[in-house]
């Protein structure tokens, strides 16, 4: 068969929508792999509260808070390997936009809240602007990763997030969103210089896509 009719790959997309969104979420991850040349990916969404990935965050990464998107890499092991914030390992990554606790907080334990998201400012959006000198959506990672993974995303802590940085829920949820990507991409935040990479990456890929979806 000419190689010109061969089927090509097709991404298995999965939504668990548990509550309401302001958009349909499977067409924009469509949007974010074909941008990103991606079409061999299996890939399911969890969309859900604060307390169903608070008890995710406690249960898989020992941390006794809500958080935004919780990213379980599938493709290295069918064994998923746990990686606590600043250990870089691979497996599962906690995060986008949490602040890191102090000390003060930490001991407070289970008296703890989400940790507040006043602490972002507009700090993201300024970090990430600031880098995108290169207008390419090719991030140059993908031709060495088969994508396999499940993202876990709390719309309840998003929206908190989106408040605070003076955007829409839509936005914030499609951020977490090509967050989540990356990092099944080997894209890290662990570090102040992989994080401002990272950032930079998802709002260009953002500002590159929201205006068509």
């Amino acid at each position: 068969m000419p190689l010109s009719n061969k089927q090509k790959p097709k991404n298995n997309i999965t939504c668990n929508i548990l509550m309401p969104l302001p958009f349909e979420p499977e067409p924009f991850v469509e949007k974010v792999l074909e941008h990103l040349s991606i079409q061999d990916a299996s890939l399911e969404f969890t969309f859900f509260d604060n307390a169903n990935i608070h008890e995710m965050n406690k249960t898989h990464l020992d941390h006794d808070w809500p958080t935004d998107i919780i990213t379980f890499d599938l493709s290295e092991s069918d064994d998923v390997r746990v990686s606590v914030i600043g250990s870089a390992e691979t497996g599962i990554f906690s995060g986008a936009n949490a602040p890191a606790l102090s000390e003060e907080q930490a001991q407070k334990g289970s008296e703890l809240n989400a940790p507040s998201a006043s602490s972002l400012s507009e700090e993201r959006d300024q970090k990430g602007g600031a880098l995108l000198k290169n207008t390419s959506p090719f991030l140059g990672k993908a031709e060495k990763w088969a994508l396999d993974g499940d993202i876990y995303i709390s719309v309840e802590q998003a929206e908190i997030q989106a408040k605070t940085l003076h955007h829409p829920l839509e936005k914030e949820l499609k951020i977490l969103i090509i967050h989540g990507i990356l990092h099944l991409l080997g894209y890290d935040d662990q570090t102040y210089e992989d994080q401002t990479e990272m950032d930079a990456k998802q709002l260009q890929i953002y500002d590159l896509l929201h205006t068509s979806v």
